[in-house]
């Protein structure tokens, strides 16, 4: 059986903790993306032990097919089929003796991941070092293809990658047609973190992903693309809807209507808040396409009832 088969895993912690950094001034979570030029070959059927330190791009590996040439997995992953693998220590916190020791064909990282001399240890060895950021829903099928040429499995991910684009291109014009149908779109605010309160804001995966599905992000008009807010503010930003979700670190969405502060949003008061799966949704990778179709199914039902 394959590993990855019964995927589980606690990836909305990798998210939160890179948003945080970001947030904190510890660097920004957009960044310079690694890849190939568009029509540049880069096949490498020698690619057989890989490191990936990028949750984003596991999942990419695996729809790949390519799950048998990892090596490690991150602290955070909790699927039991990568179990026996050491673990390779976090996004931001790389365990480089471990890494080392693996002597990988190929590692992959965050671009703003903490690397320090590990590259110049890995690249003397004959380990390629490549360096990736997934920002937005329009990133992903050229990372596919990206990592597709690294691992040496182009055909497959130009497929893969087709694929995708094509079920986003549906699930934008069946948002755009419910919400038109509908006569206004609602205004969603993503939480990503509680404590402290971060949501999505513009020019990221997640924002991308409401307006997908037919609405608009109520964080749309801050200035960074995961700010943080009080309350207060959260409370001014008066969204129709709440995406909530539902893993590491976070409460469970029934509480809300408890909570100080959150039990005066309408949107709490009136029941539209979508719980979802952290773990479906807060990764830049292809089961986004899944992911969009069912966030606007969710959210035309919920129109329905506004």
């Amino acid at each position: 059986m394959d590993r990855h088969v019964g995927r589980r895993t606690a990836h909305h912690g990798a998210l939160a903790a890179l948003v945080l950094a970001a947030t904190a001034g510890g660097g920004s979570a957009q960044g310079a993306r690694g890849g190939l030029e568009p029509g540049q070959d880069d096949s490498a059927p020698g690619i057989e032990r890989v490191v990936s330190l990028l949750p984003a791009a596991t999942k990419i590996l695996i729809e790949l097919g390519a799950a048998d040439r990892l090596v490690a997995r991150l602290e955070t992953d909790r699927d039991p089929g990568f179990a026996s693998l050491p673990s390779a220590g976090d996004v931001l916190s790389p365990n480089p003796e471990v890494i080392a020791a693996l002597e990988p064909d190929l590692l992959i990282a965050w671009v703003g991941a903490p690397l320090g001399p590990l590259t110049d240890v890995l690249e003397r060895s004959g380990t390629r070092v490549e360096r990736l950021a997934i920002d937005r829903l329009a990133d992903v099928a050229p990372a596919i293809r990206t990592i597709g040429g690294w691992v040496g499995q182009r055909t497959r991910a130009d497929s893969v990658a087709a694929t995708f684009e094509r079920s986003i291109a549906e699930t934008r014009a069946l948002g755009r047609a419910t919400s038109t149908a509908g006569g206004s779109r609602p205004s969603v605010l993503w939480v990503v973190s509680a404590d402290p309160i971060v949501v999505a804001g513009p020019g990221n995966f997640l924002s991308d992903l409401i307006e997908v599905a037919g609405g608009v992000n109520a964080a749309g008009r801050t200035r960074s693309p995961w700010p943080r807010l009080g309350m207060e503010s959260l409370v001014g930003l008066a969204p129709d809807v709440i995406v909530w979700p539902e893993g590491p670190g976070m409460f469970a969405a029934v509480e809300l209507a408890s909570r100080a502060g959150w039990q005066t949003l309408s949107a709490v008061e009136a029941g539209r808040v979508l719980a979802v799966a952290a773990e479906e949704y807060h990764d830049a990778g292809p089961h986004l396409a899944a992911s969009a179709r069912e966030l606007t199914r969710r959210l035309g039902e919920m129109r329905e009832t506004r």
